[in-house]
C-alpha cells in the first residue's frame, strides 16, 4: 500500500486509481478478515481511513525488543577486583497475513537475523536445509500463531523439545539404558499494540507452559513484566520482506 501512494501521487488519473474504495476494502479485508470489517466502517469516512487509522500490525518488517543487563564476573586470584560484564540480547517478532509468527531470542544484531525469519514454504531447498538446521540449534525460532482484537496482540507459540537420560544399572552387569523424555513448551504472551504508524508493542503477560508428555504434567512459568528486562518491541522496516508480491490483491 506504501507503493499505491506513491503511485497516486504522479498524476491526477493515477490520484483517482489510488484512492478507487474497493482496493483499500480489499487491503482492510486482507488485514482484519473479510467477516466483520464491515461492522467497524462506520467508524471512518472510507476503507482508506480505517486501513490508515484503525490498529493493525505491520507485515513489511520485524519488531524488535533490546534487552540490556550487567552480569557478575569472578574475581581475580588476588581478590583485587571484580569485573562486570555487559549483557546484550534481543527478541524478534515477525508477523504474516495468514496469522503466523516468528519468534527468536538471540545476541545476534538484526543486520544478521532478518534475512532468516521467513516461512520455510517460501524457500528454496538450499534455503530450506539451512533453515531446518538454523532451527535445530539452541537459538531456535519459534513458530506459532497471532491474533489481534482492537489493540490487543495474543500470540500462541509451541515448541518441542527431546531429553535423553542415561539409567545404570547396578544390579549385576552394570548397563545403560537411554530415554528419550518428550516436552512441550507453550509460549503465550500478550501485548499492547501502541506508537505512531502502530509501531510498538509493549508487554502486557507472558507465560510458558511446561508440559511432560512422559508425565502427563504442566508447570507453568509466570514473568514479572518489568521494563528493564522486558523493554517494548520496535517496529523496523526490511525492504526484502516487501520486494517480490506472491499473488495479485484478490
Amino acid at each position: 500500500m506504501r507503493s499505491l501512494d506513491n503511485f497516486s501521487a504522479v498524476c491526477k488519473g493515477f490520484y483517482v486509481c489510488g484512492r478507487d474504495q474497493e482496493l483499500w476494502k480489499l487491503a482492510c479485508a486482507k488485514i482484519w478478515g473479510s467477516n466483520n470489517i464491515n461492522n467497524y466502517l462506520p467508524m471512518y469516512s472510507s476503507w482508506r481511513q480505517m486501513y490508515l487509522k484503525r490498529a493493525r500490525l505491520n507485515l513489511d518488517g520485524v519488531y524488535i525488543s533490546k534487552t540490556t543487563y550487567a552480569r557478575e564476573g569472578e574475581r581475580s586470584l588476588d581478590n583485587f577486583y571484580k569485573p562486570w560484564h555487559l549483557v546484550e540480547f534481543y527478541r524478534y517478532l515477525r508477523f504474516f497475513p495468514d496469522g503466523t509468527v516468528l519468534f527468536l531470542t538471540s545476541p545476534d544484531e538484526p543486520k544478521i537475523v532478518v534475512g532468516k525469519l521467513k516461512q520455510p514454504s517460501n524457500l528454496s531447498n538450499l534455503t530450506q536445509n539451512f533453515y531446518n538446521q538454523f532451527i535445530s540449534n539452541e537459538q531456535s525460532i519459534v513458530k506459532g500463531k497471532w491474533t489481534l482484537a482492537l489493540s490487543k496482540v495474543c500470540l500462541v507459540l509451541v515448541k518441542k523439545t527431546q531429553i535423553k537420560n542415561t539409567l545404570t544399572s547396578k544390579v549385576g552387569r552394570k548397563k545403560e539404558k537411554e530415554t528419550i523424555q518428550e516436552q512441550e513448551h507453550v509460549y503465550r504472551m500478550e501485548f499492547e499494540l501502541t506508537g505512531k504508524m502502530n509501531n510498538q508493542l509493549q508487554w502486557k503477560k507472558y507465560e510458558i507452559d511446561t508440559v511432560n508428555k512422559s508425565s502427563n504434567s504442566v508447570n507453568t512459568a509466570i514473568f514479572d513484566l518489568n521494563k528493564i528486562d522486558f523493554p517494548n518491541f520496535y517496529f523496523s522496516r526490511v525492504k526484502s520482506y516487501s520486494i517480490n508480491s506472491d499473488a495479485p490483491l484478490k
